[in-house]
């Protein structure tokens, strides 16, 4: 189901002047219907958080938390688990957070603790992001996946100066 994807390409990296924001690789593709774009941040301790949306959507509130009914869910989902290989070929001791969004539609509010988006990027990460590269550290009141890479010293205090960097630039985490 996940083994088709769109090409993508790099638009831009930008350095951030910021204590734990370093910089945002903004990447593109085109699906059938439409363009995306993929925002990945690179944050202190090496790690990305890797965000997509639909490009008409940019300015969107809710960007992150739509459901377009594109039926072609699995193929931006692989794309996006691209990127990331993309940025772990060319750092190889990157690690990875990402937050299975909550779905916010017109008639529908989803809770935010363990999406649908949650679960089923746990299932996608669990076939290309070997368990034996990466130690998971799951938030399910989040819906948070934490992925530390093996390649690094001191994997458990990684993880917890990581969450707690995480916890302070974003309001809306809390601290399991």
């Amino acid at each position: 189901m996940f083994n088709s994807y769109y090409p993508f390409s790099l638009i831009q990296r930008t350095p951030k002047d910021s204590d734990y924001l370093h910089s945002e690789y903004v990447f593109q593709f085109r699906t059938d219907n439409r363009r995306y774009i993929i925002v990945a941040e690179e944050y202190k301790f090496n790690v990305f958080a890797v965000k997509f949306f639909p490009a008409d959507r940019k300015n969107d509130k809710h960007r992150f938390n739509l459901v377009l009914n594109d039926f072609n869910f699995a193929p931006i989902i692989r794309t996006c688990v691209n990127v990331m290989l993309w940025l772990l070929e060319r750092n190889p001791t990157a690690s990875f957070a990402y937050i299975g969004a909550n779905t916010i539609a017109s008639n529908f509010v989803e809770d935010k603790a363990l999406t649908q988006r949650y679960r089923i990027y746990e299932y996608v990460m669990d076939i290309y992001l070997s368990p034996y590269e990466f130690k998971r550290y799951f938030s399910e009141k989040n819906s948070a996946v934490l992925l530390v890479n093996l390649e690094n010293e001191d994997i458990e205090e990684r993880a917890t100066c990581i969450i707690d960097m995480f916890v302070e630039l974003y309001d809306d985490l809390s601290a399991d």
